[in-house]
């Protein structure tokens, strides 16, 4: 379950705030707003001893499809949200306050990540198609377009301290690949392991790139984390899927993994050993935690889909 894979699979085929306390339980594995609310709601996810706090994040307005994906050090968090005509606007939200990010001219405006520095990174498009998507940096009151040189389709996911940025790109023939753009130079990569679709999703300060591979056979997702060009394949304990979706300056990762197909679950890996976490909220099936900064602070989204339903929010942690 990974909202920005959707998004790029959807192009090769786009607060009220409440404090909840979490269960969570770890496991090892050797690697290869509208304001505050005080109502409390303790509850006991499927994971295991309680322990964390969640401050919830609904853009005042929006409807229930809100996704969260990067936050910096400063505690500044950049994601999107979607409109009911099929269009999406992307925001800061620092504190409270929320800040609208829409690249100019754009129906659909998704941020994506976030640096030290407050640069944004993410994609936009003229129109509701997700196939004419091209790359964008956002600071202070200045955008900026950029493609992957002869792409028909760019979309960046996360930037890291020094500005370099990793995302997908794609030619005419709407076959993805991963790309690191490094002192204004890209540099085009894939995963070596077979697989139809590899997406970075997040670079540190070091340069390691963590993000998911797709393999052909049965389309799931797997873990990779690419260190001095060594490729590490990573997946969740028993899970059939695993999505790496951030990575601090620590080497600390989160994500989202599950052992059935329908229900999933967030996770944080530290030195070798996984945290399984839920957010608590009575019904949500879809859990996922897609950014971590430096003071051990998490960003993820929680929701869910039951063919008739889908609602997607986000939330604010810390570990």
């Amino acid at each position: 379950m990974n909202y920005r894979q959707a998004l790029a699979i959807m192009a090769l085929s786009v607060a009220v705030m409440t404090t909840l306390t979490v269960a969570q339980n770890s496991s090892s594995l050797s690697a290869q707003g509208r304001g505050i609310s005080n109502r409390g709601l303790v509850s006991h996810g499927p994971q295991g001893v309680s322990g964390l706090t969640f401050t919830l994040i609904d853009y005042p307005g929006a409807i229930a499809e809100q996704f969260p994906f990067g936050i910096n050090d400063s505690g500044k968090i950049a994601g999107y949200y979607n409109l009911p005509d099929g269009t999406a606007r992307s925001y800061l939200l620092q504190g409270k306050a929320f800040k609208d990010v829409v690249f100019p001219g754009a129906a659909v405006t998704l941020a994506f990540g976030i640096n030290k520095s407050g640069t944004v990174v993410g994609t936009y498009s003229p129109t509701t198609s997700s196939l004419d998507s091209h790359g964008f940096t956002f600071k202070g009151t200045s955008y900026k377009s950029f493609d992957f040189p002869g792409s028909t389709y760019t979309n960046p996911y996360n930037i890291n301290v020094s500005g370099d940025i990793v995302g997908i790109y794609a030619n005419a023939d709407m076959v993805a690949h991963a790309f690191l753009l490094h002192k204004g130079t890209f540099t085009s990569f894939d995963a070596p392991f077979g697989q139809v679709l590899t997406a970075p999703y997040a670079i540190n300060k070091k340069g390691t790139i963590v993000g998911i591979y797709q393999l052909p056979q049965d389309g799931t997702n797997h873990g990779f984390i690419l260190d001095n060009g060594t490729y590490t394949q990573v997946d969740f304990p028993g899970a059939v899927s695993t999505d790496l979706n951030g990575i601090n300056d620590s080497g600390d990762i989160v994500g989202d993994y599950t052992s059935d197909g329908s229900t999933y679950h967030c996770f944080l890996l530290r030195a070798g050993t996984f945290t399984s976490f839920d957010v608590p909220f009575p019904g949500s099936a879809l859990n996922g935690a897609t950014g971590i900064n430096n003071n051990g602070q998490i960003i993820g989204t929680y929701g869910a889909n039951d063919n008739t339903t889908f609602y997607s929010f986000g939330f604010l942690t810390s570990h």
